[in-house]
């Protein structure tokens, strides 16, 4: 079943005539065509694709869409506005938790159907990938393994922070990346304590903790990568805090299954990092769910609702921060199956003493 299929599949159980998609990440969804411009309407009978002269062209190669190019003369509103005479449109979707308040008053002004938010609808259709979307994570994924293993022989005392993630970023976007997934986060030394720190001039000492999270985008779909790495040696404490860090995250992918609920997975890996005396300097959540956004469903964490499902993919990011000290992450990339998952990051993440 394609994306279009599936949203238009979902409509009638949530009693929607259409769904309008503004969103880049949704319009891709449905479309698997990147453009930064344009609107997707999904009825019941196919789909609407709405663009400028700019990827008319593209768009008019996507299957089961059909394609109107927009101008001065004829704005989205207005061939919504056709769709909806021509489709008996009365109750239309929209993105609810993506759109601006200026775009919905927009949107509610000008268009004759009555707007109901889609509240989740396509989240929850995003959150579970198939084998194709898997395959581009796998790519996205491997292309942060191979650019994490190309940059350790650059780890040195005297290169900054900064050296090492302009380094990540060269070398995957030589490997094809679109883009990065985020900005990547390089830390070092005390400045390792910031879960989401931003590279600086600092530069490399020995005895340092060298943390690294970053990721990038395959056809459109993201990956995500933490590994902490020691600078010419590592102290008593430095070790056993990364041990039970690794610890807390292989117990944490060992939970991970189709039908365990999330909050659960989070308690898993929070629970032996507590047991330790660590518990207050773990305060984010053990992981979330990764597609076409880097952050999307499922989240795994202490006040998560959510049940994993086959096909989920989500990362199992733990981590200890003593501040203005040091700090420990490990993070690895999970295809949730129904007996367990399978771990699609394949960098050594056993502590390394560079």
């Amino acid at each position: 079943m394609t994306n279009l299929e599936k949203i238009m599949s979902g409509l009638s159980e949530r009693n929607f005539d259409a769904v309008l998609l503004l969103s880049p990440e949704n319009r891709r969804y449905a479309t698997k065509l990147p453009t930064s411009s344009g609107a997707v309407l999904i009825h019941a009978g196919g789909g609407i694709f709405m663009t400028d002269f700019r990827y008319i062209e593209a768009a008019k190669a996507v299957e089961g869409f059909e394609v109107k190019m927009t101008d001065r003369q004829k704005s989205v509103p207005a061939i919504i506005n056709e769709a909806i005479d021509r489709l008996g449109i009365r109750r239309l979707a929209f993105e609810d938790q993506e759109m601006t308040v200026a775009t919905f008053s927009k949107f509610a002004k000008e268009l004759k159907a009555e707007l109901v938010p889609e509240d989740g609808f396509l989240k929850a259709l995003m959150a579970v990938k198939d084998i194709p979307e898997k395959e581009k994570i796998i790519r996205a994924v491997k292309m942060a393994d191979d650019a994490y293993l190309e940059v350790l022989p650059f780890i040195k005392a005297g290169v900054s922070e900064r050296d090492i993630a302009c380094e990540l970023q060269y070398r995957m976007l030589k490997m094809g990346a679109e883009q990065m997934s985020f900005e990547p986060i390089v830390v070092s030394g005390e400045r390792s304590s910031m879960p989401h720190g931003i590279p600086s001039d600092r530069k490399f000492r020995p005895g340092d903790f060298i943390t690294m999270d970053f990721g990038c985008i395959a056809d459109g779909y993201c990956s995500d990568m933490t590994r902490t790495v020691a600078l010419g040696f590592a102290t008593d404490e430095m070790k056993r805090i990364y041990g039970i860090v690794l610890e807390a995250q292989l117990a944490a992918i060992k939970k991970v299954r189709a039908g365990v609920a999330a909050a659960d997975v989070d308690a898993c890996a929070r629970g032996i990092i507590e047991a330790e005396g660590y518990g207050d300097c773990f305060g984010h959540g053990t992981g979330h769910g990764i597609g076409l956004r880097e952050h999307e469903a499922p989240t795994v964490s202490v006040v998560s609702g959510d049940i994993l499902k086959a096909g989920n993919v989500i990362s199992a990011e733990p981590g200890i921060y003593i501040d203005g000290k040091f700090g420990v992450r490990i993070e690895d990339l999970l295809f949730v199956t129904e007996n367990g998952c399978e771990i699609l990051t394949k960098a050594p993440k056993e502590l390394l003493i560079i």
